[in-house]
């Protein structure tokens, strides 16, 4: 293992925006990690761990501390049962971990197909699409306590997972090290088309009842790619970390106040939530193009994506400031227009404080 020293972090990740690292190791073992994290302590460096680079914001001014890039590789599957049980290193890249699973028939994570970034990202944010959540497959999660020094696994119920949140970004944030993931999976023919609940997905498969994993896979990308989303071979992609705000829950008042605004009564753009959340989710994309952020909107060298309003891309020359000044005038548009306050779903890496709080 060797630490190097004032690595950009621009090319290792999927906005290609930042500066340098002022120490950066890439780790393929749990003693690297450990290794890794022994080396920041001595000298008292905060400590980042980098894994696939989507989903994140790294300030121009770099990451003053280590940063580990987690390459933990690892995929063994079990049949238990009724059950496939997968055990999976946190370097491992996510979408190639999905279609492994699709391709022995094994259900469950066909709908978050296309997603980029690692296995190891997947529970800290708790990534999902379409209506799935990583939340619901996972069985346990390994991971390194930098409180403690020691490997600790997680269940799914210590995980404390909500929408696009984890104990792993929440009050705990910055204290594990993702290792490996345990999925619990489902061997399955045909996956039903009840599970099929969005209306992109209902409109594809409308004259085909029930698709089969691979099928659903394949639409999921297609998708994903229309919007922008994927950064796979074959398919036009641009400078993103996905999407960069989150879909807000509002309340059923709040909901009924921005549908008369809005003037759209067709069920596209929002979805009822369940109890315990309750309240209403609306799609945040919405919210922007109504707000005069649409698909294609440009400032310099940043923009919103032609496919996709929340996707913010990098033209070509963007920098993290760029991106955090448009963020802020969308964040400032939408809630003059509407009283409710987008916020992000991408990690700010780097930043002194958050520029989105005021």
């Amino acid at each position: 293992m060797k630490i190097k020293e004032s690595v950009t972090l621009a090319p290792l990740t999927t906005l290609n925006v930042g500066g340098p690292a002022r120490y950066f190791v890439e780790a393929k073992t749990i003693s690297d990690i450990e290794e890794a994290i022994k080396f920041a302590k001595d000298k008292n460096l905060p400590v980042f761990i980098l894994s696939g680079g989507s989903n994140i914001l790294v300030s121009d001014d770099g990451f003053d501390g280590l940063v580990i890039l987690n390459r933990i590789a690892g995929f063994k599957s079990e049949i238990r049962g009724d059950k496939v049980i997968l055990t999976i290193g946190a370097g491992e890249n996510w979408d190639a971990t999905v279609a492994k699973s699709v391709e022995n028939n094994w259900a469950g994570l066909e709908l978050m197909s296309g997603i980029p970034g690692s296995v190891g990202a997947a529970p800290v944010q708790n990534i999902g699409a379409y209506g799935a959540e990583v939340s619901s497959v996972i069985k346990k999660v390994k991971a390194f306590d930098l409180k403690t020094n020691k490997v600790v696994e997680f269940s799914k119920v210590d995980c404390e997972f909500s929408y696009r949140k984890s104990i792993f970004n929440s009050e705990e944030k910055g204290r594990y090290v993702i290792l490996e993931l345990m999925l619990e999976l489902m061997p399955a023919l045909i996956q039903e088309q009840k599970n099929l609940n969005y209306h992109d997905l209902q409109e594809y498969f409308k004259n085909k009842p029930n698709p089969t994993l691979k099928e659903i896979r394949q639409a999921v990308i297609e998708i994903r790619a229309g919007k922008g989303y994927v950064i796979m071979p074959g398919y036009k992609s641009y400078k993103t970390a996905g999407s960069f705000f989150k879909n807000p829950v509002v309340s059923q008042k709040e909901f009924e106040g921005i549908k008369n605004i809005i003037g759209e009564n067709d069920s596209k753009w929002f979805w009822p939530q369940n109890p315990p959340a309750g309240g209403v989710k609306v799609a945040a994309a919405k919210l922007m193009e109504k707000a005069g952020f649409g698909k294609g909107h440009k400032e310099g060298n940043v923009g919103i994506s032609p496919k996709h309003s929340l996707s913010l891309i990098n033209l070509g020359r963007g920098t993290a400031k760029d991106l955090v000044n448009l963020a802020g005038k969308i964040i400032k548009g939408v809630y003059n227009k509407f009283h409710i306050r987008l916020e992000t779903e991408v990690i700010l890496i780097g930043f002194t404080k958050n520029p989105f709080k005021s």
